[in-house]
């Protein structure tokens, strides 16, 4: 799979939402390990999204969050999956060949 829609991330963070109405770290945590297998702990992932440094998000905070740090996330928690072969061919023939002549 790989690449999941950056507003699913908006979404699932709202249904973390609390009686306070606030995502906790910890609660970020426990539902990060429970969905996904990540390169980068879920302190760091929180900490990238928690821009005000509180430990908690807020409904607004989430509901106002720019696109980039979504599409971030999503990344992280859904990263590419491919041969890397297949990568590395992509790469090689988005490079100009030095033999060619304009």
């Amino acid at each position: 799979m790989g690449y999941m829609n950056p507003e699913q991330v908006r979404m699932d963070l709202r249904l973390m939402l609390n009686e306070e109405k606030v995502v906790t770290s910890e609660s970020f945590r426990a539902f990060i390990l429970y969905g996904a297998e990540i390169d980068v702990s879920p302190e760091e992932l929180f900490a990238a999204l928690d821009v005000h440094g509180r430990g908690y998000l807020t409904e607004d905070d989430i509901n106002t969050m720019p696109p980039d740090l979504l599409k971030t996330m999503a990344r992280a928690i859904d990263p590419p999956h491919g041969e890397p072969e297949v990568f590395q061919q992509l790469e090689e023939e988005a490079e100009p060949d030095e033999h060619d002549e304009l």
